[in-house]
């Protein structure tokens, strides 16, 4: 078990170093996609290894999908709140 969380946490550095070394790097459009990616799979790594989800029943699966869905939602809600406000940021 030790073999694991010691990989998935390299993995989980490499990842890290590889968002850090793509942000100096000129990408255009996919600047802002790439660390998404590379973010989502650190996401997929820690919740399948850290939270044992691959071991778990599928409750385990059912709750933490519907954790993700809920923060797509406040995520949604929030980004709707700031893109309906008027007159702010205010222009100088």
């Amino acid at each position: 078990m030790i073999v694991i969380f010691t990989g998935t946490w390299a993995i989980l550095l490499l990842l890290c170093g590889f968002n850090w070394w793509s942000a100096y790097l000129p990408l255009g459009s996919a600047h802002a996609v790439l660390p998404i990616g590379v973010a989502a799979c650190q996401a997929l790594l820690i919740a399948v290894v850290f939270m044992k989800l691959a071991q778990g029943p599928r409750l385990k699966w059912l709750f933490a999908g519907v954790g993700f869905y809920w923060l797509l939602i406040m995520m949604g809600l929030s980004a709707a709140d700031y893109m309906t406000r008027s007159g702010w940021p205010v222009n100088q």
